[in-house]
């Protein structure tokens, strides 16, 4: 102690040696004495406007709720703390003032209604993501997102449906071969993990023609390792600042795939100048993708700048374009294992539209035409709904308050951190009667209120890819429903993995296949 005061000292002598490293000395230490007192009292205001919510029980002073969300599924726990006040609950973490929500209302609210006071929460929930996500659609705020949600939005019309069910057809037919080996030999396999790389097949072909062999050995080994670690760090941020091993190779990993994607959109620029020079348009004789036409909308001349922009894009759309969808067709596998009349119900639609792995080309063209145009496969769609609706893969969603407003009856003071519990919407007895209960038929009928159902967020921020993500997946679960008969080799296979979003199983989901 007496040793460090001694260095203390000496410090403060050598910088004020002279009169200007004393006016400088003092200079720094009134800024850091100001932006001290600018956080305590902006922290003291917020701690005074919130004092009239219910407050979660427990809690220790400084950390607040940290400890407790730590060691439990915090999405759980959010609920049961929800559940028992039914409006709105506050919690804080360390300095952080933390409001929960879930009535389809108060969702409204933060996501249409009085939107302009809320932005995306870059901080906590996304920030171990920012890596991947950068500015991209899904982080990006004011004029910056309007320009990229017009151009997005273009690009997701009706055109690149036109493409997806054949898509689809064609990745799980590669997966059915897979199947009738593991049939043949009786060895189990992990269905959640076939899943995720079907969904990314499918998004790398969509995005950028990418063959399925090339999505097979880029994805998992950069890709998914960084969304593994990047969920680690959501519950435990310090793994960002500890020199390790895992933390070296994110880098590392986040690197070679800018690098990757960097050059894929080089090459499809030469590509496009040299076809413009020999055929006087592109793309004479190989399909249009998604990346054709965000660069018809951008243009084919860009820097550095548009083209980082770019980067983070398409990062975006691989992350919003596999996760969510290969989580709902595990969790909706899985119950077509545990409900025969269910099951029985998917296998009729698929051989209604006679929906197999070897169909002929123009049987393929009617499958198109049939799920798209004619309704096939809809009871096929309300099972992937009550999927979402029931294990809510994306359990949470949190905004911050920019400016103060009101929401719930209550003052929200700016700084503060709103949380959609999504899991607790899809539970309200009110709109979901017996909400454990799998029931897809539930979806048979319009709902009453679009915010009761939010698997892919809503109002003006709401997911583009989500027709995308369910006409793809329709079309995979019924045929493997109608081929194969699937069960899951543990029995506690339904147990949901505790913190990593979306939600999947805890332990995979292993299954036979006869």
């Amino acid at each position: 102690f007496f040793f460090g005061l001694a260095v203390m000292d000496n410090l403060y002598a050598t910088l004020c040696a002279t009169p200007m490293m004393c006016w400088v000395h003092t200079a720094l230490c009134g800024a850091v004495v100001y932006y001290v007192m600018q956080g305590l009292l902006s922290w003291g205001r917020r701690v005074w406007k919130l004092r009239h919510i219910p407050r979660a029980p427990g809690g220790l002073p400084l950390f607040g709720q940290a400890l407790t969300l730590a060691t439990v599924t915090p999405w759980d726990i959010m609920t049961t703390w929800w559940q028992e006040n039914h409006t709105i609950v506050r919690f804080n973490i360390f300095n952080k003032q933390m409001v929960v929500i879930a009535d389809p209302a108060h969702l409204k609210s933060i996501w249409q209604s009085n939107i302009k006071c809320y932005s995306k929460d870059k901080e906590f929930a996304y920030g171990p993501f920012l890596p991947l996500l950068g500015t991209g659609l899904v982080t990006s705020e004011g004029e910056l997102w309007k320009k990229q949600r017009l151009m997005v939005s273009s690009v997701f019309r009706i055109e690149i449906l036109d493409e997806i069910v054949g898509m689809a057809k064609r990745a799980v037919n590669r997966l059915c071969s897979k199947l009738d080996k593991h049939r043949e030999s009786g060895e189990p396999i992990d269905i959640e993990v076939e899943f995720r790389q079907l969904t990314l097949q499918v998004i790398g072909e969509a995005l950028l023609s990418l063959s399925a062999e090339e999505c097979d050995a880029v994805f998992p080994e950069l890709y998914l390792p960084i969304m593994e670690e990047a969920n680690l760090r959501v519950l435990r941020p310090w793994r960002s600042y500890i020199p390790s091993s895992e933390n070296k190779a994110f880098h590392r990993r986040v690197k070679e795939l800018d690098a990757y994607v960097i050059g894929l959109l080089r090459n499809r620029r030469a590509l496009r100048s040299t076809e413009l020079a020999e055929h006087g348009k592109v793309a004479p004789s190989r399909r249009i993708d998604i990346l054709d036409r965000i660069l018809e909308v951008l243009g084919d001349t860009w820097g550095a700048e548009e083209e980082r922009q770019l980067c983070y894009e398409f990062k975006t759309f691989v992350l919003a374009g596999h996760e969510t969808s290969a989580a709902m067709l595990t969790w909706s596998l899985y119950e077509l294992t545990q409900n025969s009349d269910i099951l029985a119900k998917v296998k009729g639609e698929a051989e209604a539209i006679d929906l197999r792995q070897d169909m002929a080309p123009e049987s393929l063209a009617k499958l198109d035409d049939a799920v798209r145009r004619n309704g096939a496969l809809e009871y096929t769609t309300c099972v992937l709904k009550e999927s979402l609706r029931k294990y809510s893969v994306v359990p949470v969603v949190t905004r911050t308050c920019i400016e103060d407003t009101e929401l719930a009856g209550y003052s929200i003071p700016k700084g503060t951190t709103i949380v959609a519990l999504i899991q607790a919407t899809h539970s309200l007895e009110k709109h979901w009667p017996d909400p454990t209960v799998f029931r897809p038929e539930r979806f048979e009928a319009p709902i009453e209120d679009p915010f009761q159902f939010v698997p892919f967020i809503a109002g003006p921020r709401n997911c583009l890819g989500q027709h995308l993500a369910l006409l793809e997946a329709r079309v995979v679960l019924a045929q493997l429903a109608n081929s194969y008969k699937f069960t899951p080799v543990h029995e506690n296979a339904g147990a949901k993995h505790p913190w990593v979003v979306p939600i999947g199983p805890a332990n995979g989901m292993v299954m036979r296949v006869e």
